[in-house]
């Protein structure tokens, strides 16, 4: 586990703030419009516990707004709750509602917007709830929110008994648009080791870059007490006079998110599946990536009875599991994937999705510290190269990536977007 956890929850919050476009029913006094189907899709990517959006007036065909205010409370990503997104923008122009599916963030977009003025609110409570859904048996992780700073506490279960870690540092923004961090201080064990990691931490500037954040805004405002993180404009977010669109827990059924389009006999036994998940774990990993938005997950495609199912080693449940793939691939839990198959080698393909197979028989646990060392656990990339390790066949060879972290890590590490990269396997589908 590592400082920068924190700070990908506050990026991707941010960048799920232009998907602030919405979600919504209908007026009873005129036909659906635009505008009810900008109210649902916000809806349908925020999972809110309350949600208002308001326009001057209706969006004309071209998906043009003069003046459009949004104020979400509670919304929810990939389990963790954000106590507030709230943007007020002016001369807003988006692509076709037609290109809009619900629950895909990345299907709307912003191709201009003259002003934003927004804000985000983040609690110290709701990641911790976020952080202990994913209980470990060797690794506990919190967050502590000082006045003006922060602090990432961690513990490690080992051989030598208990590790723990502290990290604290401070915020600051630069330009507007960068969130860096200031005054970084590690400890394991009691002990300074803030230079043993002077390296990754540079690595780590700037935290947050809002250069390509798809609206003009420009931070000026970031406060953190003890227990709430803000970031905002200089002028707060008001609510736009006009149109209003309202909804409370409760009020009506989420719209569901259009199911990815693929056939169960497209896929093979050995297929290995490359996903970038929704849930803030996984922007978590991707965090860790050389390059942003590579794969976050990983599975390998086994056949029972003709059906496709997954088996994949999973940090929620903590082992390895063998799922149907429509619940693998399902919309609610990831953005895209690409499925990728050994290239005329069908019988080694089909020799590695048994002995993954057989991880899941042995309920082989998850290895939440990525230690190649260790026997007896797996994480998800690694289940995958041993599994046709055991063909003869090396996915990776020396193509693997390494960084330090404040807390014991064992060895180099096999990333998912490794595997799109070995030239022994071809991309046969990309589903988004």
């Amino acid at each position: 586990m590592r400082t920068r956890f924190l700070l990908l929850f506050l990026y991707f919050f941010m960048l799920t703030t232009p998907s602030a476009s919405g979600s919504g029913f209908s007026h009873p006094s005129r036909p659906p419009d635009i505008g009810d189907r900008l109210f649902l899709f916000l809806h349908s990517v925020t999972f809110p516990e309350s949600i208002e959006l308001r326009m001057d007036e209706l969006p004309d065909g071209d998906g043009k707004i003069r003046n459009l205010s949004i104020f979400v409370r509670g919304a929810c990503f990939g389990g963790l709750r954000v106590e507030k997104i709230a943007a007020e923008i002016s001369f807003l122009e988006l692509n076709a509602s037609p290109e809009w599916r619900f629950g895909r963030r990345s299907s709307l977009k912003v191709n201009s917007a003259l002003r934003t003025n927004a804000e985000v609110v983040i609690l110290e409570r709701d990641i911790n709830t976020a952080l202990s859904s994913f209980p470990s048996q060797r690794s506990r992780l919190s967050i502590n929110f000082l006045p003006g700073a922060i602090r990432l506490s961690s513990a490690y279960g080992s051989g030598w008994g208990t590790i723990s870690a502290e990290t604290s540092f401070a915020l600051e923004i630069r330009d507007g648009k960068r969130i860096h961090m200031k005054d970084m201080v590690i400890r394991i064990n009691g002990q300074d080791q803030t230079s043993a990691f002077r390296e990754e931490i540079g690595s780590l500037h700037p935290l947050l870059d809002f250069k390509e954040f798809p609206l003009p805004l420009f931070f000026s405002e970031l406060h953190v007490d003890d227990s709430a993180v803000r970031l905002s404009t200089r002028t707060p977010p008001k609510a736009v006079e006009g149109i209003p669109w309202r909804y409370e827990k409760g009020d009506f059924t989420l719209p569901s998110p259009e199911p990815f389009e693929y056939s169960p006999e497209q896929f093979k036994n050995g297929d290995i599946i490359l996903v970038n998940g929704k849930s803030w774990r996984s922007k978590a990993l991707t965090f860790f990536f050389r390059h942003p938005g590579e794969y976050s997950h990983s599975g390998i495609v086994r056949k029972a009875g003709g059906i496709p199912f997954v088996v994949h080693a999973s940090p929620e449940s903590d082992h390895v599991e063998m799922e149907p793939l429509e619940d693998f691939l399902s919309p609610f839990e990831i953005e895209e994937a690409a499925v990728f198959r050994l290239k005329g080698r069908k019988k080694d393909a089909e020799r590695a999705s048994r002995k993954a197979w057989q991880y899941f028989l042995e309920e082989t646990p998850f290895d939440g510290q990525f230690n190649k060392h260790d026997g007896h656990a797996l994480y998800c990339t690694e289940l995958i190269w041993k599994a046709y390790g055991s063909a003869g066949i090396d996915l990776f060879r020396e193509e693997r990536d390494s960084f330090l972290t404040p807390v014991p890590f064992y060895g180099n590490v096999l990333f998912p977007s490794g595997l799109s990269e070995s030239p022994l396997l071809e991309q046969v589908m990309f589903l988004e």
